[in-house]
């Protein structure tokens, strides 16, 4: 019989991915297109663009033989004082631009409508492929895994089970599991951080061996959990340097990811792949080993 996905595993977009179309308003001038370098020569003695990298400076016009060129944002310069810096009779229009860069190819063919763009997304987003069927079925083991830590082993209201595992050796048990600890008295040992806990153990281990390197607790580990990490927990896994998260409860209301986007915000020095896994119907057929919802 055919198998289904137990899961369906989408991506958590990252803030940029999410935003908006927002403009700015410019000055323009049009120009034959023979003078076009002359203009941008020119440009060097306007106020500098500031965070329009993204905006393309010249765009084609009408007629054939004319191009738009930017010249600077009207928030630093008054039309009159521009007028006075440029050649007489130069043609100043003004127009809006996009604020931001497009992450995204929809944001990218919105934006262009505006005023022509660049359309380089980050490294982090041109990277991410599609899970194929391999890591799909290794997603779903480690769930499956996480599962039994919160079904078998937690005790208390609190049940969060978590897993970590090295998607390099995909077949091999995981790193660490653990459960949430909370019931024992120490308000501090979810799920996440024992997990970290056991990782920093057998860190410790290796690092007493002749010649061993040192690095981050579980850099480019995989993080699968049965509910979202909270704040304090997501918070460990930046500092942990983790890969990628895979959860499959949200928390709208105290969870690091839903509510504070932690594995994404720029102000943070690493980012990691988010990715929410919501269980199939359950009228879909599903693998004998993957968790039940």
């Amino acid at each position: 019989m055919t198998t289904h996905p137990a899961y369906s595993i989408d991506r958590v977009p990252i803030e940029e991915e999410q935003q908006t179309l927002t403009t700015e308003a410019v000055y323009t001038a049009r120009v034959p297109v023979k003078q076009t370098s002359a203009m941008l020569k020119l440009c060097q003695r306007l106020p500098p663009l500031t965070n329009l990298a993204h905006i393309k400076r010249v765009r084609a016009s009408q007629p054939a033989d004319a191009v738009d060129v930017v010249l600077c944002q009207c928030a630093k310069i008054s039309l009159d004082a521009l007028q006075e810096k440029l050649p007489e009779g130069t043609a100043v229009s003004t127009h809006q631009v996009p604020m931001t860069m497009p992450y995204t190819r929809a944001q990218f063919d919105e934006w262009k409508a505006v005023w022509p763009v660049t359309f380089r997304p980050p490294l982090q987003l041109r990277e991410l492929q599609p899970l194929d069927p391999a890591e799909q079925a290794y997603v779903e083991r480690m769930l499956a895994l996480a599962a039994a830590q919160q079904k078998e082993m937690c005790s208390g209201a609190r049940r969060v089970g978590v897993v970590v595992a090295d998607p390099r050796s995909p077949e091999e048990e995981p790193v660490a599991q653990a459960c949430d600890m909370r019931a024992s008295g120490n308000p501090l040992r979810h799920a996440v951080m024992e997990c970290i806990g056991q990782v920093a153990a057998a860190e410790l281990r290796r690092r007493k061996r002749p010649a061993a390197d040192a690095g981050y607790l579980c850099a480019g580990l995989d993080v699968f959990s049965t509910k979202e990490p909270c704040v304090m927990c997501c918070m460990a896994l930046v500092h942990s340097r983790v890969g990628r998260l895979f959860f499959v409860d949200s928390d709208a209301a105290g969870g690091g990811i839903s509510r504070y986007a932690l594995h994404a915000r720029k102000a943070l020095n690493h980012h990691f792949t988010t990715y929410h896994c919501r269980p199939a119907p359950a009228s879909a057929p599903r693998d004998a080993a993957a968790p039940q919802p």
